[in-house]
């Protein structure tokens, strides 16, 4: 006989455990729960969530995804002071570091593109697709054949100059000009 449980096969431990995450709406449907924050991430002690929220602490800039994060800083900072995140060429702990003085700088209410000349993972052509700089000049085979790019922040005008290199991955140093 078949039915239309969304239950059925499930371990009853696993069930008990959605029913009591669920709410339940005005009209008696379940609900998801809200799915975790950045926040939530940072806080988990789980090194594939702390990664995750460091990585998306790195793509933005949107105060509404920052500004709880920038208030729960002294939590975030003792949530992830222990948490062994691994890495091979570089320590993602160096990754959490750099995320974390993102949040610092917004907190500050200074422009995020003043992280740039501290992480060599800022690849200019994400940084134009994540709508925070724009490319104004290239020179062509500056470093080893690789090209030299000019980009200016789109918050606050400054000026960057980004040499790129490889060594066991692809690296880009960001440096004000004088």
């Amino acid at each position: 006989m078949e039915t239309d449980d969304p239950h059925r096969g499930v371990d009853p431990r696993e069930r008990r455990a959605r029913r009591a995450d669920a709410r339940v709406d005005e009209a008696g449907a379940e609900e998801k729960p809200p799915a975790p924050t950045l926040l939530d991430d940072f806080l988990s002690k789980d090194r594939r969530r702390v990664l995750h929220a460091v990585w998306e602490v790195f793509k933005t800039r949107d105060p509404k995804v920052l500004e709880p994060l920038a208030a729960a800083l002294p939590v975030i900072d003792r949530a992830t002071d222990d948490v062994d995140l691994g890495g091979a060429l570089m320590s993602n702990g160096e990754n959490l570091t750099h995320a974390l003085d993102r949040i610092r700088l917004f907190g500050k209410g200074r422009c995020l593109c003043a992280a740039y000349t501290d992480h060599v993972f800022y690849e200019p052509r994400k940084e134009v697709a994540y709508g925070h700089v724009r490319i104004v000049e290239v020179v062509e085979g500056f470093y080893y054949g690789r090209p030299k790019r000019i980009c200016e922040c789109a918050d606050c005008g400054q000026r960057y100059e980004i040499e790129e290199g490889e060594y066991h991955y692809p690296w880009w140093k960001w440096t004000v000009p004088h």
